[in-house]
């Protein structure tokens, strides 16, 4: 939140939201890999879900300032980026479940 406020600036935030779709799109398709191998490597795994959570909270509030701010060249991203934020994250719940239940 302090570092949206601080760069607010539209020219920053539109490649930040556009490229950190991409980003969590990419980690949303890693995801088979990762419930592959998540039982031999689960202390880097779990270290690597805090700082995804950190970049997932951040691109929330990135969104809700674009929503905020009524900017179209920010308000373009929001949608398609807060529907893959999304997505990761029920995808992160489900694997999360299914080997707890192991």
């Amino acid at each position: 939140t302090f570092h949206t406020k601080k760069m607010s600036n539209p020219a920053v935030l539109s490649p930040v939201m556009r490229y950190g779709q991409a980003f969590v799109e990419a980690m949303n398709a890693c995801f088979e890999l990762f419930e592959a191998h998540l039982l031999t490597i689960h202390a880097p795994f779990l270290k690597l879900l805090k700082e995804l959570q950190a970049v997932t909270r951040q691109l929330q509030t990135i969104c809700a300032h674009a929503k905020r701010s009524k900017n179209a060249s920010l308000s373009k991203y929001a949608p398609n980026l807060k529907r893959s934020l999304e997505s990761l994250l029920f995808c992160v719940k489900q694997m999360l479940l299914e080997h707890s239940k192991q």
